[in-house]
């Protein structure tokens, strides 16, 4: 699959782009949102654009994890559809300080689809974190 995403990169950027944003985003997301998104994907410079994305797909998190020196807290999509798979949190936890709070209903942009729960599950994460650190 990687391979021919980067094939579909190379050859087609804007159909690319706008097959992502389609497994990257519910179906419920704002339509208006959906072609904002898109819009300034496909607007962007090519090449480096290219070299994220063959970069992203072989990222091992495994030894970015253990190496990480630091906890390490997302605010994820409660997965379920798509792209998006549940967050392996257990999985995760065997190589990091790993803790991940859920939205669901959202896909790779939170903080543009719910940005009020985005706001409010990230004070939450770092309200936790100032805890543990005192």
């Amino acid at each position: 699959m990687r391979q021919d995403l980067l094939a579909l990169i190379n050859t087609n950027f804007t159909g690319m782009v706008e097959q992502m944003m389609t497994l990257l985003l519910p179906e419920t997301v704002d339509p208006e949102l959906k072609q904002w998104l898109t819009t300034k994907a496909a607007g962007q410079e090519r090449a480096p654009a290219i070299g994220l994305f063959r970069d992203l797909t072989a990222l091992d998190l495994v030894p970015a994890f253990k190496e990480a020196g630091a906890p390490v807290r997302c605010v994820n999509s409660s997965g379920g559809y798509a792209m998006f798979r549940p967050t392996e949190i257990e999985t995760n936890r065997k190589y990091a300080d790993f803790d991940a709070v859920l939205i669901p209903d959202i896909g790779h942009y939170p903080m543009l689809e719910n940005p009020s729960e985005f706001n409010r599950k990230l004070r939450e994460v770092l309200n936790d974190l100032s805890t543990k650190r005192r």
